[in-house]
């Protein structure tokens, strides 16, 4: 049958072939390495898929169901990961930068980060980089700005800061050293 992905902001079709399965297609795009930005692959059964590499910035995963996908190296940016099933997802050198994460079952997966919900900005913690709101740096350059450019990057950010810098980087450490334990 012939499976089409669309647009998820449009109904453009960005992909069309022959397969039996969406995750069967999508892994045909991946291997022809289409460009996928801003694929609508909303409760898509991807378990298990092999989508290393895969060009997925801007897509609709939401609900998606990645269980033990392999995502090495895909570039997941601004992707809408929302309620996605990621337990036991290879997520290894992926590109999450704006990704929203809301709600995704991170159970298992290798080198999933540890997310904070609650606070004035979505904190997502590896064991080398930390995003905090929109903010992602690697952990060391967050334990070396100044006050100065923590101020300059929201009027509330020292503030909060001030509060969540010692919790947030110890958080960063004991991931450190659990993907050294490795």
């Amino acid at each position: 049958m012939k499976i089409e992905i669309k647009s998820r902001f449009s109904d453009e079709i960005i992909f069309a072939v022959e397969a039996d399965t969406i995750k069967a297609a999508l892994q045909i795009a991946v291997n022809q390495s289409a460009d996928l930005w801003a694929a609508d692959l909303r409760h898509a059964d991807l378990q298990g898929a092999n989508l290393r590499d895969a060009d997925l910035q801007g897509a609709n995963l939401q609900g998606a169901n990645l269980q033990g996908a392999n995502l090495r190296d895909a570039d997941l940016q601004g992707a809408n990961l929302r309620r996605a099933n990621l337990r036991c997802a290879d997520l290894q050198h992926a590109r999450l930068q704006h990704a929203d994460l809301q709600h995704a079952d991170l159970q298992g997966a290798q080198n999933a980060p540890a997310v904070i919900y609650g606070l004035h900005w979505p904190v997502y913690v590896w064991a080398d980089k930390m995003r905090i709101g929109c903010r992602m740096y690697d952990v060391d350059a967050w334990r070396e700005f100044s006050d100065d450019e923590i101020d300059d990057m929201d009027p509330y950010a020292l503030e909060f800061w001030r509060v969540w810098k010692e919790p947030l980087l110890a958080i960063a450490d004991a991931k450190a050293k659990e993907s050294n334990d490795e």
